[in-house]
């Protein structure tokens, strides 16, 4: 007959197998089987040892070590409980190693019917805790009116309010001022180090800060209304102001990208100090774009107020160069005009007493028949021809003695053309020396004068005094010798030759012989 038995495998309280023993089989503890003869369970690979336990590993039960060995067993626990030290109302406790027999610190009911049947609270009072009891106080929750409370000051981000919850899911009613302000804060703000700061809906990018108010009831800012704390300048379109007070040292700036316009009822008032027109060149002045009547500067460059008057620049009356009364006039001695005048005021004729006369310090004064006073000639100094006019010439020259050329020379003036590339053609301004233009004329000159050869030959045919027909360049007393255009001047010193040439040096056929007398 077969016999079979169900059951479970239990190893220190816990269900590691389920087997069915089968007795004909041979399988099982009874028949005198191995347990490694279930097909899931593989004792062969490890063999167990001493309180090892079968696990399961994936795919197969084989014998492992026995985790859970370190709990407590009932003897364990029997070791803690059957001490002979607990006595009534002891409690087991964890000491950090192992479980302990403690007194019940508790409060005992006695120990709350301590307080709670005390004499001294009345209706609305709670239990509190002071820090070492619990005592009966007054409720400080409800509609307590906060202005009924004492004043306190909150020194550091760190301290406390008491009265307020700020519903973050807290459950003190003491809270940081942090999480106050965090909770009071509203969009557009956040908290960082106990400050509130503008979020970044209200603050643009860059230097520039909106400046907060209160916009219909709540933060807002304006990108015209910016503080720029590197600069330390506040930017307002338009701003109202009783009184504008600076401090400090160093100039004030008014800045504006159009005109700057200051408007009284009045009039607009400069005290207690000067006030100065923007100083200007003349060029800068001329510069201004579309100036408007009454527009006023300095001028540097005149060294004068003006005005912009009648579409027009001019000097202010009353400014160097400008109209007005002239109340004295001063009168510097060695002018020919003598004294101090003084003037009325308004429109008239003032008249200037003159010193006349033909001796020093005078002005000359021509005679009745518009001529110039006999003047002593030696006094005739430092006259300019070029001052001269309408002098005229004396076409018969007398000389009362010798005259001295004081080391200059009587200078004739030739004026040179090309007849292609064959002639020089000479002409003088006169005709005297030439009366018609003449082709390569013989040259007859004067030692200890000057000739002055203009060559206007078309630059192609250079000029050129040489010792011979074809020789080499005869440069005593010449300059500029060899040019194609411009002057060529000799200066015939006594040393020179009888017999000279002119000759262009690129074209040889174009020349002739030069006498000295």
């Amino acid at each position: 007959m077969t016999t079979k038995f169900t059951g479970n495998i239990i190893s220190s309280g816990s269900l590691v197998a389920t087997q069915t023993w089968v007795n004909s089989q041979g399988y099982g503890a009874g028949a005198g089987g191995s347990i490694d003869g279930l097909s899931d369970v593989d004792t062969t690979t490890s063999a167990p040892s001493t309180g090892q336990v079968l696990k399961w590993n994936g795919s197969n039960w084989t014998p492992q070590t026995d985790s859970t060995g370190s709990g407590y067993n009932d003897a364990s626990v029997d070791t803690h409980l059957n001490q002979s030290n607990p006595t009534s109302g002891y409690v087991l406790s964890w000491n950090g190693s192992d479980y302990a027999w403690v007194s019940n610190a508790g409060y005992s009911n006695s120990d709350v019917d301590t307080h709670l049947n005390q004499s001294n609270p009345t209706s609305g009072h709670v239990l509190s805790w002071n820090g070492s009891d619990y005592a009966w106080v007054a409720n400080s929750g409800g509609s307590t009116d906060l202005n009924s409370l004492s004043a306190g000051t909150i020194s550091t981000q760190n301290d406390s309010i008491a009265f307020i919850d700020a519903n973050d899911g807290e459950s003190s009613k003491k809270e940081s001022v942090v999480d106050f302000l965090t909770a009071i804060a509203g969009s557009g703000i956040t908290v960082s180090s106990g400050q509130l700061t503008a979020g970044t809906a209200n603050n643009p990018g860059g230097a520039n800060t909106q400046v907060q108010f209160n916009d219909s009831s709540s933060f807002g800012g304006d990108s015209d209304f910016t503080y720029n704390k590197t600069t330390n300048t506040l930017t307002v379109v338009n701003l109202n102001a009783t009184s504008i007070t600076t401090t400090g040292s160093g100039s004030t700036t008014i800045s504006a990208g159009a005109n700057v316009e200051l408007n009284a009822t009045n009039r607009v008032l400069v005290t207690d100090t000067v006030f100065r027109l923007a100083s200007m060149t003349t060029t800068q002045r001329n510069a201004v774009a579309s100036p408007v009547n009454g527009d006023m500067i300095y001028n540097s460059t005149t060294n004068q107020l003006e005005s912009y008057e009648n579409s027009t620049w001019g000097a202010t009356a009353g400014s160097a160069g400008g109209s007005g009364d002239i109340t004295r006039v001063n009168i510097t001695a060695g002018t020919g005009l003598t004294g101090t005048q003084d003037t009325t005021t308004g429109d008239h004729t003032q008249t200037l007493a003159v010193d006349v006369g033909t001796t020093a310090n005078k002005i000359i004064q021509l005679d009745g028949t518009a001529k110039l006073p006999a003047v002593d000639g030696s006094q005739l100094t430092n006259i300019s021809g070029s001052g001269i006019a309408s002098v005229v010439a004396d076409t018969t020259p007398q000389l009362g003695g010798d005259l001295d050329v004081n080391g200059k020379t009587i200078a004739h003036t030739f004026t040179l053309g090309a007849n292609g590339a064959s002639d020089y053609t000479f002409s003088d301004a006169g005709n005297i020396w030439f009366p018609t233009t003449e082709n390569d004329p013989v040259l007859y000159l004067r030692r200890g004068e000057q000739y002055i050869f203009v060559n206007s030959s078309g630059g192609s045919h250079p000029f050129q005094i040489r010792v011979s027909n074809g020789g080499s360049a005869y440069n005593t007393g010449v300059t500029n010798n060899g040019a194609s255009s411009g002057n060529i001047i000799f200066k015939v010193p006594m040393s020179a030759p009888a017999t000279l040439y002119y000759q262009c040096t690129s074209h040889s056929g174009m020349g002739n012989t030069i006498n000295i007398v």
